[in-house]
């Protein structure tokens, strides 16, 4: 087996296998994901993509609304990039063949439409088109069941990976640059929306590794996840809220406006849950476009007994999203030479 490559991605949702693809034409790129591909959360991700691209929005207005979002802890030199690049990330995307509902969507933390989905299971579609152009790449090699393990680090270089792979061997592998896009951790909660795979294991590693991390106190936990038995729990995408779906107490009333950012109504619902169920609801609105627009969802709350155009949904707050991580600069690049981090796993500070 080949052990040396130019480029090694650890991790197999949107930020490795858009690395993987980037880099693909400038070397061999080995992908290691720890079961199937598309085992990801990337693939569960319900939401769109906020693109700075319809009639009347400005840069300044969705920076501000991002730094507003992350409380203003997050730096600004971060969000200005993600924001003024938003719209050739979109259209990259759309060259890799996913098809974007033509337009955009309002949700919580922005003020005017300018989400992009594809119905209400963008991440899945954007998983699958991605996969598919991995596997007409020549250049990459993509190694399911294939837990990395620990990093190959002396005096603070990266040099490869321990990954154990398929037949249960521990195998290093050796390469120029090592990219962390593990995502997050969310299965060190009893309640979280991340499939059973993210369990944190690039923090890990690049925490044995001595690279710099911040901000890991900072998890976003979705204020409307479906509140079953077991984890991980379905989300029930912001994209509801942003239709017109309101939040209501066990007597049917409102207690906060919707359209706030997460960890504000996230707050709101965790204190409501005090005294009372929490309930989403759509019956208000017109039926056969939430069958339209959120066919996805519809259907797997079906399979739980609930119709999303008339009954009340009942939700909980659920871990959605590690902020923080490993420290990048703008290139991803870690305190550890070689080795670099994108993605959720990353703390780059737009979040």
């Amino acid at each position: 087996m080949k052990n040396n490559f130019d480029y090694i991605i650890i991790g197999s949702g949107i930020a490795g296998l858009t690395t993987a693809l980037t880099l693909g034409d400038s070397g061999s790129v080995a992908i290691f994901t720890k079961k199937n591909p598309s085992d990801s959360s990337t693939n569960l991700a319900q939401g769109g993509m906020a693109a700075m691209i319809g009639k009347g929005d400005q840069a300044d207005w969705h920076i501000e609304d991002t730094m507003k979002s992350g409380d203003f802890h997050n730096k600004k030199e971060a969000v200005s990039f993600l924001v003024k690049n938003s719209k050739e990330a979109l259209f990259w995307l759309k060259k890799q063949g996913v098809l974007f509902d033509a337009k955009p969507s309002l949700e919580a933390g922005h003020r005017l439409p300018r989400i992009f989905h594809t119905t209400d299971f963008t991440g899945k579609d954007i998983e699958k088109n991605l996969l598919k152009k991995i596997s007409e790449n020549k250049k990459i090699s993509l190694f399911k069941n294939s837990l990395a393990i620990d990093l190959i680090v002396k005096n603070n270089i990266c040099q490869g990976v321990f990954v154990l792979i398929e037949d249960n061997k521990i195998v290093p592998f050796f390469s120029k640059a090592i990219v962390l896009a593990t995502g997050g951790s969310g299965q060190v909660y009893q309640w979280t929306t991340n499939p059973e795979v993210v369990t944190g294991d690039g923090l890990a590693m690049a925490i044995r590794a001595k690279a710099k991390v911040a901000d890991l106190e900072f998890v976003q936990f979705h204020p409307t996840a479906f509140k079953g038995k077991s984890s991980p729990l379905f989300l029930l995408s912001e994209r509801l809220r942003g239709e017109g779906a309101k939040l209501v107490d066990k007597d049917g009333k409102q207690f906060v406006n919707e359209l706030l950012p997460r960890d504000i109504v996230a707050r709101a619902v965790f204190e409501k849950q005090k005294t009372s169920e929490v309930y989403l609801t759509m019956a208000h609105l017109d039926k056969k476009e939430i069958k339209r627009k959120l066919p996805n969802i519809y259907k797997k709350l079906l399979t739980h007994g609930y119709y999303l155009t008339h009954d009340r949904i009942p939700v909980t707050p659920a871990a959605h999203y590690q902020c923080g991580g490993v420290v990048t600069d703008l290139d991803g690049k870690t305190s550890v030479k070689n080795l670099f981090a994108v993605g959720e796993v990353a703390r780059t500070g737009v979040h």
